[in-house]
């Protein structure tokens, strides 16, 4: 009996055994297989992280190629700006020396008309004086110039004997004779074909407008109220202009 009751418990026990055995092979299968999901799972996380990463780096490639290209831009539109201030700038423009007497209005027009057409015109009292005499700031300005322009004016006024009767005395205009110096050294120094000499009408009559005798044969510009005979001098002459 006992033999028989002891069989039992290693029968029952055996079970007891087998059945355990089962349900730890279950668990170990189902520990290993989550794993694995989990895995899986996270290389696709992953994956997707990686081509997330990718797409962001194509696109901060393009901002950046975008932002060059801008950059670039941004550089050609600059230097264009600094060509076209160069190209205006005073320091580069042509210089004419502009000889004038007591007619400032005439004088402040004839300037502007010159520097509107790209020169940059030179006025002997508007230049500092540095402790140079007249003639050495005189030589000094017009030695940086290429042409000129004499406004000849009818500022100041004489009498002179009447050649008919030397009894009686006639009034006379004439320019001012700084006038008539610095056109003559402006000759010297560019020679006639670059020296314009703009004449100013007398109100008088003609006969009483004098000039000195070596000027008589000289073809003049005549002044009128828009410049235009000037212009076209200065545009159609052949005056040095680079």
């Amino acid at each position: 009996m006992k033999s028989i009751f002891r069989l039992l418990v290693l029968f029952y026990f055996l079970i007891f055994l087998i059945s355990l055995n089962n349900s730890s092979d279950n668990i170990i299968k189902s520990i290993d297989i989550i794993p694995i999901s989990n895995n899986n799972n996270n290389n696709n996380n992953n994956n997707n992280n990686n081509n997330n990463n990718n797409n962001n780096n194509n696109n901060n490639n393009n901002n950046n190629n975008n932002i060059s290209t801008v950059n670039t831009n941004n550089n050609n539109n600059n230097s264009s700006i600094n060509n076209y201030n160069n190209n205006n700038s005073i320091s580069n423009r042509l210089k004419v020396f502009i000889v004038h007497g007591q007619n400032n209005i005439v004088r402040e027009k004839v300037s502007k008309l010159v520097f509107e057409m790209g020169f940059e015109p030179i006025i002997l009292f508007e230049k500092p004086n540095n402790g140079q005499t007249i003639i050495e700031k005189l030589e000094k300005e017009i030695s940086n110039c290429k042409f000129g322009i004499v406004i000849m004016s009818p500022d100041n006024k004489a009498f002179i004997k009447d050649q008919i009767n030397s009894s009686d005395y006639i009034e006379i205009a004439y320019p001012r004779l700084n006038v008539i110096f610095e056109f003559g050294y402006l000759i010297g120094k560019f020679g006639r074909s670059n020296v314009i000499y703009l004449s100013v009408p007398y109100n008088g009559k003609f006969e009483n407008y004098h000039l000195p005798s070596d000027l008589l044969g000289y073809v003049w510009v005549n002044y009128t109220e828009d410049l235009n005979e000037l212009k076209n001098e200065i545009n159609f002459g052949n005056y040095i202009k680079k």
